[in-house]
């Protein structure tokens, strides 16, 4: 057998073989998941609180506490 062979042989399997997608790691909301897991955390997006609105009351042990949005897009809390 002729190395021209064992090189079209080389050829023939690699043209079979079925081309593997690039894999890819975990993405970094998939990470933040974890790590909110892991911290037994999750996270809200202020807009989730906010709805398009400016401010909110937030009850915590019977206090009132104002969440409020600035005009530099700022979050500041109150009691």
């Amino acid at each position: 057998m002729t190395k021209q062979y064992f090189e079209q042989e080389i050829r023939n399997k690699l043209a079979k073989k079925p081309k593997s997608k690039l894999i890819q790691g975990p993405s970094v909301q998939d990470k933040r998941n974890y790590l909110d897991l892991k911290n037994q955390s999750r996270t809200i997006h202020s807009h989730e609180l906010l709805h398009q609105g400016k401010e909110i009351l937030i009850l915590h042990n019977g206090d009132e506490y104002l969440l409020r949005c600035t005009r530099n897009n700022k979050l500041i809390l109150t009691k």
